[in-house]
């Protein structure tokens, strides 16, 4: 056996290195610390991280917690051996709350904003609850999406629709958790969105659905050749007023009509290990938007980057659907299409297009803006 001793506050990463002990082999003694505590590390820079550990015997709040911090990022992260992934908390946004209730002698990962050399824990940032916190909770507009199948090790995601002027869908520190990569890569599933830049995310704020149809990118890694869910926690899509639609799209089944998460829980699907990983898209929208002034129509088209999106909520039969460029030349067209949401590609090229949707009752037209 072999022994270290340690400062408070520090964080240990175990390897076995393929031995036969557990990590109950590994055993820490320490005397109670009942005061405020700084702890010192080597210095970090812009983007790099530190492993600590909390020190007290009692749960700290990292809404707390990062109050007292400077230079560090509002994100933090604890390994899970259980799904061989990290949970992620984003302050004032949301995630997951076994990483923003850290548990007695937990390490977890801190970000830094700037050259940060410590980190102060206050008395006043523990919270008498010793439970793990696995479920999310506490905010509105939270949706929390993870995965089952595989070889047993899970991804998951949150996406958050928030106030305020600087909530985008680019990334931004103050408000995104950015998805941190497992420790065990080769053997763990992932999941995560990416923002309007292109950063991938595991807490994905957005500006907050006021009746715009949006539409988030999903990820998804498997893990081997299997079955898979991606499964809506229930708790979380409570925390959405009925009437906003959550509908999870296939792009590998482009006939397939979307699934509405809220009633169906979860969407089951073969994936294969070297599948693309841009193969799913969550999309919101408030059913009752515009309802009070007659403006709602029982044929939705709105646009997502290069494509087009039409929803039909009625019982008409779509006969036909037509693009048209703003010049009025007809770009593309679809006939008879039986599903009840529908993608259809617009162009590649930046601009306003008309899509027109006739259905044996009626015609549609809306402009839409394309982007890539």
């Amino acid at each position: 056996a072999t022994w270290r001793q340690t400062p408070p506050g520090y964080g240990f990463r175990v390897s076995l290195l393929g031995q036969s002990a557990t990590t109950e082999d590994l055993v820490f003694r320490d005397n109670l610390v009942l005061n405020d505590t700084v702890i010192t590390f080597d210095a970090i820079q812009f983007d790099e991280n530190a492993l600590i550990g909390n020190p007290y015997t009692a749960p700290i709040d990292w809404e707390l917690a990062i109050l007292d911090q400077t230079n560090v990022d509002n994100t933090v992260y604890i390994w899970d051996p259980s799904i061989l992934n990290y949970r992620t908390y984003e302050a004032g946004t949301g995630g997951n709350l076994s990483a923003r209730y850290i548990q007695l002698g937990q390490s977890f990962f801190i970000d830094a904003t700037g050259n940060v050399s410590s980190f102060t824990f206050d008395l006043d940032h523990r919270v008498p609850n010793t439970q793990p916190y696995l479920k999310d909770g506490g905010f509105p507009y939270l949706l929390n999406l993870f995965t089952e199948g595989g070889n047993g090790s899970s991804g998951e995601v949150y996406i958050r629709f928030k106030e305020g002027e600087d909530v985008t869908p680019s990334y931004d520190r103050n408000h995104d958790g950015p998805y941190k990569t497992s420790e065990q890569v080769n053997f763990a599933t992932e999941l995560y969105t990416v923002s309007s830049d292109n950063v991938n995310l595991a807490v994905d704020a957005r500006p907050m659905l006021v009746g715009d149809d949006v539409s988030v990118p999903l990820h998804f890694k498997p893990i081997q050749d299997d079955t898979y869910r991606i499964v809506a926690d229930e708790e979380s899509m409570a925390s959405f007023p009925e009437s906003i639609s959550i509908m999870l799209e296939d792009t590998f089944e482009p006939q397939q009509d979307w699934v509405d998460l809220r009633m169906e829980g979860y969407y089951e699907f073969e994936a294969e290990q070297y599948d693309p990983r841009d193969r799913f898209i969550v999309h919101f929208y408030d059913l009752e938007f515009g309802i009070d002034d007659g403006a709602i129509d029982p044929i939705r088209i709105y646009s997502d980057r290069t494509d087009a999106f039409i929803i039909n909520d009625s019982e008409q039969l779509i006969k036909e659907i037509q693009v048209y460029d703003v010049m009025g030349n007809l770009i593309t067209r679809k006939a008879t299409v039986n599903t009840a949401r529908t993608r259809l590609f617009v162009s590649d090229e930046v601009g306003y297009y008309i899509v027109k949707v006739i259905t044996d009752k009626a015609v549609y037209s809306e402009k839409v803006l394309i982007t890539k």
